[in-house]
C-alpha cells in the first residue's frame, strides 16, 4: 500500500530560487535513492512565490516511517532550514 509525505514549505522572501537549487540538487536525488521511493516532486507556489509543496510517495508506509526516524527528513530540511521563514508542516496520508 502506498504512502504519501507532504511538506509544505515557506521560504524568506526572494529565498525560493535558492531553496529550489538545493531541493533539486541535493535532497531530491538523496529522497529518489532511498529503498521504497516511488515519486518525489517540488511545486512551488503560482500565486505566493514563497510556497512550496514537497510530496513523496512510497512504495509502503514503512518506508515513509523511516524516512523521518532515521533522521533522512531532518537532515535534508536543514539543508535549507536557514531559507525559510516558518517550520516545514509534513502530513502523512495512506490511500483508502
Amino acid at each position: 500500500m502506498y504512502a504519501l509525505r507532504l511538506i509544505k514549505l515557506r521560504s524568506k522572501p526572494g529565498q525560493m530560487a535558492a531553496v529550489r537549487q538545493i531541493y533539486n540538487a541535493q535532497i531530491l536525488p538523496a529522497i529518489r535513492a532511498m529503498a521504497g521511493h516511488h515519486s518525489s516532486h517540488l511545486m512551488e507556489g503560482v500565486t505566493d512565490p514563497d510556497e512550496a509543496l514537497g510530496w513523496i510517495v512510497w512504495d509502503e508506509l514503512r518506508f515513509a516511517e523511516m524516512y523521518v526516524q532515521n533522521d533522512a527528513y531532518a537532515g535534508h530540511m536543514a539543508l535549507i532550514s536557514h531559507l525559510l521563514a516558518t517550520e516545514p508542516e509534513m502530513k502523512g496520508y495512506i490511500p483508502i
